[in-house]
């Protein structure tokens, strides 16, 4: 009172201290309420993400972020950490190793199940898995990163190569951005679809080997990725509504599209006879109506 006013928080920062508190219960503690709301919101140490029809958890659910990005926990008997989704080493392993969302989802193991006689005992598969989960399944000679994956693994530059190669032009595969502004700007407008197909349908088929190899343990041939790719670009390229010049004969003849020529009006031949006397004929190039037109630039 000292100071003036009441001293009187903002109702919404004390709704928000009360709903961290109560996230923090349900994440530490073993009450009934928290084992209740556990096993119908979460899945493997994680919230469900589907919307549920409660009051009480739509306002808990925003802060278990907040309590889980600002806690540790101190190893016991490892029985409600998770060893790859919790923080138990300063960070989650699956952030220190870069493992894809989709693949941990399905991540259960406990860091019970690597302690024996009080001491942590990791299997050797474990020892690994920083360098399996995460290295590049088509080269399997670096981390794979997306722009690794896609520019500079040897099966990319091979295949970016190739195509370059194949048509009058040099991709720039330093970047994403790079990549789109290397396309050409002026040229026939099938030329233009045909290019931006290439683009599209490298990368899908990159990231559909690389998915392939990891997931199906079936690794496809530099050969095979190129004959899908020489498949989809003719597809798209015959399903393009643009039209093509003559000089685009031979990037239509590699990938076997056929010519989208545009259409040239008929040649009227018209046969011109001399006046007779004392008739002078004028022809004109250009054009006139009623008073406005093109000046005339040629007379005979």
């Amino acid at each position: 009172m000292g100071g003036g006013g009441l001293d009187l928080k903002p109702t919404r920062l004390v709704n928000e201290a009360l709903m961290l508190q109560l996230a923090w219960k349900l994440v530490s503690e073993d009450s009934q309420w928290t084992i209740l709301l556990c096993s119908r919101y979460f899945s493997n140490g994680r919230p469900i993400q589907d919307y549920f029809k409660s009051s009480i958890w739509c306002g808990i659910k925003p802060h278990i972020a907040t309590v889980i990005a600002n806690s540790l926990w101190v190893v016991g008997t490892g029985e409600k950490i998770h060893f790859w989704i919790d923080n138990w080493l300063g960070e989650p392993l699956v952030d220190i190793l870069h493992i894809d969302p989709l693949v941990y989802i399905n991540f259960t193991g406990l860091v019970s199940d690597v302690i024996s006689n009080g001491a942590l005992s990791v299997p050797f598969e474990v020892n690994l898995i920083s360098t399996v989960v995460s290295m590049c399944s088509l080269c399997l000679q670096a981390i794979e990163t997306s722009d690794h994956l896609f520019f500079q693994c040897i099966v990319a530059t091979s295949l970016w190569s190739w195509l370059g190669n194949s048509l009058p032009l040099v991709f720039d595969v330093s970047s994403f951005y790079a990549l789109l502004h290397s396309l050409p700007i002026s040229c026939s407008s099938q030329l233009k679809d045909i290019y931006l197909a290439v683009v599209v349908h490298l990368i899908h088929s990159i990231w559909w080997a690389r998915n392939n190899s990891r997931f199906s343990s079936n690794r496809v041939s530099l050969q095979a990725i190129q004959v899908w790719v020489h498949s989809l670009i003719g597809m798209s390229g015959g399903l393009s509504t643009g039209k093509c010049i003559v000089a685009d004969s031979s990037i239509l003849d590699f990938f076997k599209i056929a010519t989208h020529s545009r259409l040239i009006k008929d040649v009227v031949s018209v046969c011109w006879k001399a006046p007779t006397a004392p008739w002078v004929k004028v022809n004109t190039h250009g054009s006139v109506i009623y008073n406005l037109g093109v000046t005339p630039s040629l007379i005979i």
